[in-house]
């Protein structure tokens, strides 16, 4: 993804406040011990449904990388 896409992610995901609950979705399929993609495609629905259906994996992504940058507490209890 390029930069200028990535920071259009993360400002919306941000200043929305969208990125807590698309981390969340996340962070409750790895709990139900969900692997792979399943955890993912639980945040990327959100992502969709709270106001950005294009770029629906991309947003996704850079916001969840950006949560295990600045957050990595966040994720640590799944290993």
């Amino acid at each position: 993804m390029s930069p200028r896409r990535t920071r259009r992610a993360l400002a919306w995901g941000l200043e929305t406040g969208t990125v807590r609950d698309i981390v969340q979705a996340y962070r409750r399929a790895r709990h139900r011990g969900d692997r792979d993609l399943t955890p993912f495609n639980a945040a990327a629905e959100v992502t969709k449904a709270l106001g950005r259906p294009t770029e629906v994996d991309d947003t996704t992504r850079a916001l969840l990388d950006w949560a295990v940058e600045h957050h990595r507490d966040w994720f640590d209890r799944f290993g």
